[in-house]
């Protein structure tokens, strides 16, 4: 996945951190630090993977067959109809559930700085300006830009690189992302599915909605 560049530097009105009162407002305007996804029951989920390009094709083939007076090939038909739906619906609740893993990384607690105190707050209550700071074995709790520390990021949920990068003043550390050594402090620059794992996410649920088979035939 490409990473979106570093916003601009920080705003002087949070050099110290916001207030209680700025935080809830921008909480209000900006939302919650979370990825929503849809739940369908699963009763919805198994009915809609009879709904589309490959369950028409082998429907519309069923009835010719049974128009035909051929039921051994209507039988065999419908038992590929029968697969093909419920293959596809372990693959998308596999996949859901991987989904779920990836959000829970985000329903974290963080350390802010607010009206001058450092406390800690539930990860989905940051807000863009909010001062964090993070330290090793944190996950990072929203898009940053750091201000000091030169913390070891593990990039790999979103980029695939092995190796754990270095940062410093000046560079952005995404959400999602794991402190491996140091600490560091930064301000919120994105939240919620604005930041980039929220979009990593997003792309991942929007690629679990279609069946291998279906994007083929498409």
């Amino acid at each position: 996945m490409d990473l979106p560049p570093p916003p601009d530097g920080p705003p002087a009105e949070i050099a110290g951190g916001l207030s209680e009162a700025d935080a809830r407002k921008r909480l209000e305007q900006a939302g919650p630090n979370s990825v929503p996804l849809p739940e369908p029951s699963p009763g919805r989920l198994l009915a809609k993977k009879f709904w589309g390009p490959v369950p028409w094709m082998l429907g519309t083939a069923l009835l010719l067959e049974l128009a035909t007076g051929r039921p051994l090939e209507a039988l065999i038909i419908f038992l590929l109809l029968l697969l093909n739906g419920l293959l596809a619906f372990l693959k998308e609740k596999r996949g859901k559930a991987a989904l779920r893993l990836l959000r829970d990384k985000m329903e974290v607690t963080a350390r802010v700085s607010r009206d001058g105190l450092w406390k800690t707050v539930p990860a989905r209550e940051i807000v863009p300006g909010d001062l964090v700071h993070v330290r090793q074995g944190d996950f990072v709790p929203a898009d940053l830009l750091l201000g000091s520390g030169t913390p070891l990021l593990d990039q790999s949920s979103l980029t695939g690189e092995s190796l754990p990068v270095p940062k410093g003043p000046g560079d952005p550390l995404f959400a999602g992302t794991v402190v491996r050594r140091g600490e560091g402090t930064g301000f919120v620059t994105r939240t919620g599915k604005d930041c980039a794992y929220g979009r990593t996410v997003q792309l991942v649920h929007d690629a679990e909605t279609r069946s291998h088979a279906e994007t083929t035939v498409l």
